[in-house]
């Protein structure tokens, strides 16, 4: 039995209910938050996060807490994504991968694969399991302090592929790419 169900099937006291609606409605923010996080995000205690589990029919919190991220997984894959946006063969897909090359990706591209779906990818691995995966790949390190640093290869890379990818389409218009090219090198990110 999923959590939706539990909750249907158990008459949980209003101050339960609203705390976990409240972990499911943000399951982006909350789902890998540990017990400690969750308690002071809602400003509960822990017995009552545990109380919370039992009421659902769990063992205890980390049981509650394993459906909570298997329920973030199953929504929030990228192979999931794919078939709500239902990406044909047309499209394109860019994807990113900086710092850890995540499981769900490896699904990814394997399944635009077998759809002969076309994948760039950014990536600041120079040798990974993704780097296969895609059609084309791009290398960014992603070394430095603070964000900037960071992410400015990514978003370099990123106007690049834009640019070429405009330039291959016969119906835009070259000012149109100059312009791009006139903002980009706009940007206060460059030295003089």
């Amino acid at each position: 039995m999923n959590i939706v169900e539990r909750i249907k099937n158990n008459n949980l006291p209003t101050k339960q209910l609203r705390v976990i609606e409240s972990i499911l409605d943000d399951l982006e923010s909350n789902s890998f938050l540990s017990g400690n996080e969750l308690c002071e995000k809602f400003k509960i205690s822990f017995s009552s996060l545990t109380r919370l589990a039992k009421s659902l029919q769990y063992n205890g919190f980390p049981e509650l807490k394993k459906d909570i991220e298997m329920m973030y997984k199953t929504e929030f894959s990228p192979s999931q994504q794919a078939e709500i946006y239902s990406i044909t063969d047309k499209d394109l897909v860019i994807a990113f991968s900086i710092n850890k090359e995540l499981i769900e990706f490896q699904d990814f591209f394997n399944s635009l694969q077998s759809k002969n779906i076309f994948s760039v990818l950014f990536t600041d691995k120079k040798a990974g399991r993704l780097r296969k995966l895609a059609n084309y790949s791009f290398y960014a390190s992603s070394t430095g302090h603070g964000m900037i640093n960071c992410l400015t290869p990514y978003i370099v890379s990123t106007n690049i592929l834009e640019s070429i990818l405009f330039s291959m389409d016969k119906h835009v218009h070259l000012a149109k790419i100059r312009n791009i090219e006139k903002n980009w090198n706009s940007l206060p990110i460059f030295l003089n």
